[in-house]
């Protein structure tokens, strides 16, 4: 079976190139029985996309795109950019953090997929992860999952961080969880160890974590 070819370029600096991100992403492909990425990359450390507009800083991005046409472009933008454009990011930054509550916020219209860890009285924000594995025996998917769910709380000023990861979940019909998708197990794990957790962090007194419902 031919595979359709897509072809994408990288363009940045070191937070693209250091784990050889297009070359993964190339590999990955192999597991495809559908698509070939081929992939190329001008990516030059320190470098800002103004100066891959403007040919500086060694970056040969016009010279790649006028001679390869590409169905992609990864952009990357300098890596100190936080530091240097601080309130730009500030505003981005309290931007996402709405963007996660509502992830969480069961009271959300949107229902986000992760209301079963809305404890209440912490104001947890956070994003879920479903990623199919690759297949043990033969090229393309399996049917397995690993799922993620990364949270912190509290919303205002988040001061604790969870990270919760289930390799191949199984759905439970029998017991109310009908899919295995993150929003059906790595959440609501996520949501029990917050309500046991969380009055410990707080009070440092056990005797009430114990006594949390």
């Amino acid at each position: 079976m031919k595979k359709d070819t897509i072809r994408v370029l990288f363009v940045g600096n070191s937070f693209s190139y250091y784990y050889n991100l297009p070359e993964v992403v190339n590999e990955m492909s192999a597991y495809s029985d559908k698509v070939y990425i081929d992939t190329r990359h001008s990516l030059v450390g320190g470098s800002n996309l103004s100066q891959h507009l403007k040919g500086e800083n060694g970056t040969e991005t016009l010279n790649i795109l006028a001679k390869k046409k590409f169905d992609y472009v990864v952009l990357n933008h300098h890596s100190l950019a936080t530091i240097k454009e601080a309130d730009t990011f500030y505003e981005t930054s309290k931007k996402m953090v709405k963007m996660l509550r509502k992830v969480v916020d069961k009271n959300d219209p949107m229902q986000g997929t992760a209301r079963t860890a809305d404890i209440n009285g912490y104001s947890v924000i956070g994003k879920t992860g479903t990623a199919v594995k690759v297949s043990k025996t033969s090229k393309g998917y399996s049917k397995d999952v690993m799922t993620v769910f990364v949270s912190a709380y509290p919303e205002e000023k988040p001061e604790y961080l969870l990270l919760v990861m289930i390799d191949e979940p199984k759905a439970i019909p029998s017991k109310g969880y009908f899919k295995s998708d993150s929003g059906w197990n790595a959440v609501p794990t996520a949501g029990t160890i917050i309500k046991r957790i969380g009055p410990i962090l707080v009070s440092k007194n056990y005797n009430i974590a114990l006594n949390v419902k």
